[in-house]
């Protein structure tokens, strides 16, 4: 099926203002995205760099800046030039065109179609539109993030550890997908539409 401390020097990071954080998004990703493709444990990089673990994982989830050594440093231990984590990112097309859907699966069971575009470093929401054929179960791992459904047209029932309800046309929910829950097409001979927003790959593959 089709369904991401306390600094200990100054030469580690600064603190993150907003301007800062924007600045550093693409960052901490590239540098998470490196190490992994390396097939390093922050431990390992952390001797490798000189830099300690916690300031490293810091550092991935954008929550502090490095500095300009540390970047250096990061670079060397990870094998790339500086310019790896400088470079410009380049802005994707915003626009999806209704003539050019980009469809992620299709069965009689279902059919998944992207509404959100990819977005490079730091992508936080997937936004789809599906199709649920008559008393089909929409396939949901629990995860962290959120889930936000929206009915479109025709009806799901919704069922967790201490709710069970119909949601029809204009009815909505949006839960933490960590809660263990099912929806599944409440119709008995017709197809439900949903738009279903969500943490990417919170839709089970």
């Amino acid at each position: 099926m089709i369904f991401k401390l306390l600094q200990k020097n100054t030469n580690e990071g600064t603190g993150m203002s907003s301007k800062d954080l924007a600045a550093s998004l693409a960052i901490g990703d590239r540098i998470h995205n490196r190490r992994k493709e390396l097939g390093l444990t922050l431990q390992l990089l952390a001797k490798t760099s000189g830099l300690s673990a916690s300031f490293i994982s810091l550092a991935e989830r954008n929550k502090t800046v490095p500095s300009l050594m540390s970047l250096m440093t990061l670079s060397k231990a990870l094998g790339v030039s500086i310019e790896y984590f400088t470079e410009a990112i380049t802005a994707p097309n915003p626009i999806k065109k209704a003539d050019d859907p980009q469809v992620l699966e299709d069965t009689a069971q279902l059919t998944v179609t992207q509404l959100s575009n990819e977005i490079e470093f730091g992508q936080n929401l997937d936004v789809l539109k599906v199709r649920l054929a008559p008393k089909e179960p929409l396939p949901i791992a629990p995860k962290e993030g959120e889930i936000f459904l929206y009915v479109l047209d025709g009806s799901v029932r919704f069922e967790n550890s201490d709710l069970q309800e119909t949601l029809t046309v204009g009815d909505s929910f949006h839960i933490d997908a960590r809660v263990t829950h099912t929806v599944v097409n409440a119709e008995q001979d017709k197809d439900t539409v949903l738009l279903y927003a969500c943490t990417p790959s919170r839709i089970q593959r």
